[in-house]
């Protein structure tokens, strides 16, 4: 509504003329610049020339002070340098003229154009001068146009005296120009003036509009009072006084509307004291009581802002933000706005954020959120499950805190490149422990969030754990990854609310699981991008649709009746799912589906968080293959035979039929394998396994155990021979050879045959029994059949016995070395002795050699004996050094031996140990065994020799080494094998062989030794042939230590062959 201000009234000149003080200043104003005029002006103009005078004198002292008047008057006047300072001093100064006089006033310089009669000091002057005082005066217009100033200048005339050693010397003379000083002066003067006019006439318009502004006063109050009343009844916000007492003495109408007070006092309302409440009885400020000194600060320009609520008259309180504030009078004013609205809308702000963090609390992945510092803001549970933290110990805290330092530099860099480039989302993958210090594999998800203006604040990320997965990258296993994710956020402002609520969007954007939003009803309110990436939906395909489109034929009815109640009951469920994607393809996803409940604890949504699993089941079917299937060839391995084997001895069984075993072994295959490679060995496994497969029905069972080892399991076979027929079908199929990278290779196989029920009705009888005919077959040439039988049941037994038997007496260090001697033949004198193994039994008897030494060097115990054996010799050896008797001993190695690690080192610490010189020790290695691995046998051995021990290479002849490979290998001699020597002399073959070895070891300068001499023929033949040394039952049996040692000293270490044959051959 318009309101009329009131009409302005002129004050009346009468008023204005009985105005006592008006009348005053109006004098004043008067004569102010009357006084200006006739008494300062003059005064100024006097102190200007009196500062003009001192000033001209200083100047010329200033001026006079340097000159010397004898030096002038020699030169008949000024040099010219001081010509040049004179003129400029001038122009610094201001300076009209110079002149210098004599101390008799006459001159001796005047400017130029001056003739020195025409002036001259006056006596008066010359007088004053001389008492030392100078002399300065104002000339007047007149005089300073005499002097030769311009018209209207101002010259003041100064004389000083130029006293040198306390005498008179001279005079200085300069006329210096005030005009610019004196016109100034004068400006200033006529300014002040005309300024003091203008001031008197402003003062005077002033007092007569202050004398009209008195007379307005009391109209301007009304107005004022008016105006106040106007804002009072208009205000939005409620506002009260109150007295000295904090008692009510007025409230706007917003005021009493809100407290139910009624209309104001005078107005149809009393003031009785309900009408005049107390500042304590209207409002209620929860952390400040109305009776402290906090509401109200008195003495203070500053007024206080609090919540708290306003108490009315209906009892319900109303949320209020009041203004507190105390007079200088005592009296209080309060300012109070309705907030009702304004914390509704938090409370609904607060109730969408509960909504999103339930949302997000149905992810599975652990989440979180940090400020651009990388202190974390907010996470989920899944994340505080992961570190085994709670959120507090989380929040306010860094990576650093949380993650080993290595791994938190690592995230700190990623972080500062998505603020740097905050478009971008980085992947990343990097191991890091849990709670349970687990390492695990977890894949990074990170992207920047932005402020209100853009600006990026933070990261937000997650990550899965994708331990599973990488495990079955490198090893093939399992990857079931959960996911969950949290954004949590607390925030007392609006802003940061929707940071926040922009936060948790961009989680629910940039999740790697599908995410669904259902109403109640399930109706779908929203997806995610991931969802549209798996299922194949765009959102505007399936917003307001069922989940039931994803449905696939996979379950039936029941299960999803089962899953959504167990989800109605419970409030969530998950499991795993199939479901169809929009092209038709099926496909299963690990689901977890939430109820989020309002306020009412009714459901009010349904949200769905589920990630593709096909790639993590095609990994778990090949794992499955390959738990069931052998790598290389892809045959059924071991545990899948039995089953397979188990089943077809069920049906058997039921149908009483037969079925037969096949184990097959490749004859030389490590023959294969160490010559041509192990890569090509692979390639003729393959080409093996594929030849057996076409040969054999499609219901046969091919499987490789491992190795070179096959099985082949033939169901329905009617009797023997047809077992053993389908063995000679696959020999007769291995005559073709192979071509494996252009080598025609020839491989043969030893096939062990049972048949159920006649040789067992286990799957583990039938095979154990098939391996031990194959071992038959190959003891009866290999390439061949053999059926089983139960004699090698017992030949199996036994040999396990012997087996038990020979690691025990390994264990108990049972074994003992024996002694055979080596002799000179041309002189008869023992040179040493071979060492020899023998086992003996509790009932006195010995072991043979023969008899546990190849299964000791299939077992491998054969390491372990030869370390004791060797031990035990140099024992030997070093007591008969010690018994004044140095003979060497001769200890073999064997092929297992040999490629042992740590063989070099363990004969220097056996050396050690015992004492024994390394030259009274040889080692006695087969043919067979160095050329097995050339390379490292020769290295091992030049190993030994440079201990100080000697090599002999033991059985030669019966191997395959030839002349190049002698030459390389680190030996002292040769022992010929005993197979050679036992016909000699009369096989000529045997002769021709010995000649040439023993011919090719001089030539070589090798000794040589021959091992087996049972009769005196056989020693002289070789001595005939020039053998150096020989050793068998002609000379002596093997025979224990002590024996050897009191043989060495009863026969004074000699030798002499006896006149017979021997006892027999030697077993060692």
């Amino acid at each position: 509504m318009p309101s009329s201000s009131p009409q302005r009234s002129p004050l009346p000149r009468a008023s204005l003329l009985r105005n006592p003080s008006l009348l005053t200043t109006i004098a004043v104003l008067l004569l102010f610049p009357a006084a200006l005029v006739f008494f300062v002006s003059p005064r100024f103009e006097t102190l200007l020339t009196t500062w003009a005078e001192e000033q001209s004198i200083e100047i010329a002292r200033h001026m006079a002070d340097p000159l010397h008047l004898e030096e002038i008057r020699e030169a008949g006047g000024l040099t010219p340098e001081n010509t040049a300072a004179l003129r400029h001093l001038q122009q610094d100064f201001g300076v009209t003229l110079v002149r210098i006089y004599d101390a008799h006033g006459k001159p001796l310089y005047m400017p130029p154009g001056e003739h020195p009669n025409e002036h001259a000091v006056s006596p008066a002057t010359l007088d004053v001068l001389r008492r030392g005082t100078p002399s300065a005066r104002l000339l007047s217009p007149g005089e300073a146009t005499t002097a030769g100033g311009a018209a209207g200048e101002a010259l003041v005339e100064t004389f000083v005296p130029i006293i040198k050693d306390g005498r008179f010397t001279g005079v200085f003379e300069i006329h210096l120009d005030m005009g610019r000083p004196q016109r100034t002066l004068h400006e200033l003067t006529m300014r002040l003036d005309l300024g003091a006019v203008l001031l008197s006439l402003v003062l005077l318009v002033v007092a007569v509009l202050a004398a009209r502004r008195e007379t307005r006063a009391e109209d301007a109050l009304q107005r004022s009072s008016q105006a106040r009343d106007t804002l009072m009844a208009e205000a939005s916000d409620a506002i009260f006084v109150f007295d000295e007492q904090d008692r009510l003495v007025e409230a706007n109408a917003m005021a009493r509307m809100l407290t139910d007070l009624g209309p104001a006092p005078g107005k149809g309302a009393g003031k009785g004291p309900a009408e005049r409440p107390s500042l304590a009885g209207l409002f209620d400020i929860p952390d400040c009581p109305p009776s402290d000194a906090c509401l109200l600060v008195p003495n203070t320009p500053e007024s206080r802002r609090l919540q708290g609520s306003l108490k009315r008259r209906s009892g319900l309180p109303l949320p209020v933000e009041a203004s507190f504030k105390r007079l200088k009078d005592g009296r209080a004013i309060v300012v109070a706005r309705d907030i009702s609205l304004h914390i509704e809308a938090e409370r609904a702000l607060r109730d969408q954020i509960a909504f999103l963090q339930s949302i997000l609390d149905a992810l599975p992945q652990p989440v979180f959120y940090k400020d651009a510092h990388g202190i974390f803001q907010g996470t989920n549970l899944a994340f505080q499950r992961f570190f085994g933290k709670s959120r507090d110990e989380i929040l306010g805290r860094t990576i650093h805190d949380l993650a080993p330092e290595g791994i938190a530099d690592i995230a700190s860099r990623h972080d500062r490149m998505l603020l740097e480039n905050p478009d971008e989302v980085h992947v990343s993958e990097m191991a890091l422990p849990d709670a349970a210090d687990r390492q695990v594999e977890a894949l990074f998800s990170k992207a920047a969030y932005r402020n209100a203006a853009g600006v990026p604040v933070g990261i937000v990320g997650s990550f899965l754990d994708i331990t599973r997965r990488k495990r079955a990258e490198e090893a093939l296993q399992e990857a079931n990854v959960r996911l969950e994710e949290r954004v949590a956020g607390r925030t007392a402002e609006l802003r940061a609310a929707n940071e926040k609520l922009g936060l948790m969007a961009e989680v629910f954007l940039h999740s790697l699981d599908g995410i669904l939003i259902t109403d109640a009803k399930g109706a779908i309110l929203q997806v995610n991008p991931a969802f549209s990436r798996i299922t194949g939906y765009a959102p505007e395909e399936v917003l307001g649709q069922n989940p039931r489109v994803l449905k696939s034929d996979r379950h039936e009815e029941g299960f999803y009746g089962d899953m959504w109640q167990n989800l109605l009951r419970d409030g969530q469920w998950e499991g795993e799912i199939w479901n169809r994607r929009k092209n038709g393809e099926a496909y299963p996803e690990w689901l977890s589906i939430s109820a989020i409940r309002g306020e009412d604890g009714q459901v009010a949504h349904f949200v769905a968080v589920f990630h593709d699993i096909s790639e993590i089941k095609r990994s778990e079917e090949l794992m499955k293959h390959q738990a069931y299937h052998d790598a290389l060839t892809g045959l059924p391995n071991r545990l899948l035979l039995l089953d397979r084997l188990g089943v077809s001895i069920s049906h058997a069984k039921r149908a009483g039929t037969r079925l037969t075993l096949l184990f097959l072994d490749m004859d030389n295959f490590k023959t294969v394998n160490d010559s041509l490679g192990h890569s090509l060995g692979d390639l003729l496994l393959m080409a093996f396994a594929h030849r057996l497969r076409r040969l054999l029905r499609e219901q046969d069972t091919v499987a490789r155990l491992g190795g070179d080892e096959f099985v082949v399991l033939v169901e329905d076979v009617e009797s023997e021979a047809a077992a053993v027929a389908v063995g000679e079908r696959i020999l007769e199929a291995l005559r073709r050879p192979f071509t494996v990278k252009h080598h025609e290779l020839f491989i043969t196989a030893s096939i062990g045959i049972t048949l159920y029920p006649e040789d067992g009705d286990t799957p583990e009888t039938l095979l154990k029994n098939a391996d031990l005919a194959m071992y038959r077959a190959k003891e009866q040439g290999r390439n061949s059949c053999q059926l089983f039988t139960p004699a090698m049941n017992e030949r199996a037994h036994a040999r396990l016995d012997l087996e038990r038997s020979l690691r025990r007496a390994v264990g108990q260090k049972d074994f003992t070395v024996w002694f055979q001697p080596k002799v000179h033949l041309a002189t008869g004198t023992i040179i040493g002795a071979e060492a020899l193994v023998r086992w003996p039994r509790k009932d006195g008897s010995l072991v043979q050699p023969d008899a546990f030494i190849p299964l000791a060097e299939e077992t491998g115990l054969i390491t372990t004996i030869g370390e004791q054996v060797l031990e035990k010799a140099c024992l030997e050896a070093k007591a008969w050094h010690d018994a004044g008797l140095a003979h060497a001993v001769a200890v073999n190695l064997s092929m297992r031996q040999l490629s042992q690690k740590g063989l070099v080192e363990h004969i220097a610490g056996v050396l050690e140990r015992t004492g024994l010189d390394p030259a009274l020790l040889e080692f006695e290695i087969t043919e067979t065994a160095i050329m097995s691995r050339v390379e490292q046998a020769v290295a091992v051995l030049r190993d030994i020799r440079d201990l100080g021990a000697q090599i002999t290479v033991d059985d030669f002849g019966t191997g395959y080494s030839s002349l190049y490979y002698l030459k390389r290998f680190p030996i002292r001699g040769l022992k010929i094998d005993k197979s050679f020597v036992s016909h000699l002399p009369d096989n000529g073959d045997d002769l021709a062989i010995v000649r040439t070895v023993i011919s090719m070891a001089a030539s070589l300068g090798l000794h040589v030794t021959a091992e087996g001499v049972e009769v005196a023929a056989q020693a002289e033949t070789l001595r005939a042939l020039g053998c150096e040394f020989a050793q068998g039952y002609l000379f002596g049996r093997p025979m224990p230590g002590p024996d050897f040692l009191r043989l060495l000293r009863e026969s004074g270490g000699t030798l002499l062959p006896p006149g017979g044959a021997g006892e027999g051959p030697e077993k060692s």
